[in-house]
């Protein structure tokens, strides 16, 4: 019997689906496929350029087309969110989805938006409110 080549893509969590590729897309390019890699994932040339400057390297397109499904942009990268840059989180592995709710919640915490204390009561974050 012949090995399957595409043994090397079944994915950890495979679907019942036998066409299911979805694991083929979570590795890294290889270094020949590596400038493929962003066009393939609907990213121009000039957009791959932005998110080179940001920080990311020349084979992480997957996380750049990641990132841009959800809602994070190149100069997003640079922001803090509990205390590691959105582009360390991303990078590491942190699903971009994740990363871009808690940089909602980050940026909502420092406008002064209610946020839900542990006991689950809405409280102000900021000071000056507390009191009004």
């Amino acid at each position: 019997m012949l090995p399957n080549p595409l043994a090397a893509y079944q994915s950890e969590t495979p679907r019942d689906d036998p066409g299911d590729y979805s694991a083929a897309g979570a590795y890294e390019a290889s270094e020949a496929f590596r400038h493929l890699e962003w066009s393939v994932r609907g990213i121009t040339e000039a957009e791959r350029d932005v998110w080179l400057a940001a920080g990311l390297s020349e084979r992480q397109g997957r996380v750049a087309a990641g990132c841009n499904a959800a809602g994070l942009a190149p100069h997003d990268l640079a922001r803090d969110v509990s205390g590691f840059t959105v582009l360390f989180r991303v990078t590491r592995g942190e699903d971009p989805v994740q990363v871009a709710r808690l940089l909602r919640l980050h940026a909502d915490e420092s406008a002064g938006w209610p946020t839900l204390a542990a006991d689950g009561v809405l409280r102000p974050s900021c000071p000056r409110l507390e009191h009004a």
